[in-house]
C-alpha cells in the first residue's frame, strides 16, 4: 500500500472511529432524556459513516421518540437498506407501521422478525395482540404460545392467551392458562377471579369458589407487566381496521 492509500486508510478509520464514539455519546443523551440532542449526535454519526445501520436505527428510535413519525419510518428504512438482517430495525419499523394503521405492513415485518429471530419474544407478543384486535384469535392464540414457550415467567403472556381461549370458547384451556398466570403471580387478585369464572362456567363450582376465596384475600393487583413499552397496539390497530 503507497502512502496516499495509507492516508486514505487512516482517515477512514479516523472517520468511523468518530461516527462510532458519536453513536456511544448519543446513547448516553438519549439515557437521559435529551432526546433532541442525542437525534442530532445520530444524524452526525450516520452522515459520517454511509450505511451505519446502528446509527439510522438509533436516530429513528429517537424520532419516533419526539413524535416526528415520517423521518422515524425513513430512518427504519434507511437501516434496514444497510442492513437487511437487522432484527430490532424491522420490529421497529413494524410498530411503528401499527402506529400510523399499517397493519398489514406490522404483519408483514413481524413475520419478517420472527424469521430472522425466532426467539423474539416480543415480536411473538405483539404479533398476538395484533391478531385478538383483529379479531383472528387463532392466529393470537399461536403467537401467545410461543410468547410463552419463550418467556413462562411473564404472566401477562398466560393472561392473554387464556382470554383469547375465552373468545374461542375454549374454556377448559382458558382455565389452565389463567392458573398458570396465578403460578407466576399469585398476588394477581384479577386472575384469581378470572379463573373463577371460567371454572363457573365449565361447572367447576368448588373450584371456582377457591378461586374466588383466594381472590379475596388479596389486595387489588396492579396488573403484569407487558413486555412491550410501546403496547398501545390494540388500540391503535383497532382505530386502522
Amino acid at each position: 500500500m503507497g502512502i496516499t492509500g495509507m492516508l486514505r486508510s487512516l482517515t477512514t478509520n479516523r472517520t468511523e472511529a468518530k461516527a462510532v464514539e458519536g453513536f456511544d455519546r448519543g446513547c448516553r443523551l438519549c439515557a437521559e432524556g435529551r432526546i433532541g440532542e442525542a437525534a442530532d449526535v445520530f444524524r452526525s454519526a450516520a452522515a459520517a459513516r454511509p450505511g451505519y445501520a446502528e446509527a439510522l436505527y438509533a436516530l429513528a428510535m429517537a424520532y419516533d421518540a419526539a413524535g416526528d413519525q415520517q423521518q422515524a419510518m425513513r430512518s427504519y428504512e434507511k437501516a434496514l437498506e444497510a442492513k437487511n438482517d437487522y432484527a430490532e430495525a424491522r420490529y421497529g419499523l413494524a410498530l411503528l407501521h401499527v402506529k400510523t394503521g399499517g397493519v398489514q405492513k406490522a404483519l408483514a415485518n413481524m413475520i419478517s422478525v420472527i424469521r430472522l429471530r425466532p426467539d423474539h419474544a416480543q415480536a411473538h407478543f405483539t404479533m398476538g395482540r395484533i391478531y385478538r384486535s383483529l379479531g383472528q384469535f387463532e392466529e393470537a392464540a399461536d403467537a401467545y404460545r410461543r410468547f410463552s414457550r419463550i418467556r413462562p415467567e411473564c404472566a401477562m403472556g398466560h393472561l392473554e392467551l387464556a382470554r383469547v381461549y375465552e373468545s374461542l370458547q375454549r374454556h377448559e384451556q382458558a382455565a389452565d392458562s389463567y392458573r398458570r398466570a396465578t403460578y407466576v403471580n399469585p398476588d394477581d387478585a384479577s386472575a384469581y377471579l378470572k379463573l373463577g369464572a371460567v371454572l363457573e362456567k365449565l361447572g367447576r363450582t368448588k373450584e371456582a369458589r377457591e378461586a374466588v376465596h383466594h381472590a379475596s384475600q388479596l389486595r387489588p393487583a396492579s396488573g403484569a407487566e407487558a413486555p412491550e413499552p410501546r403496547d398501545r397496539v390494540e388500540a391503535k390497530v383497532r382505530q386502522s381496521a
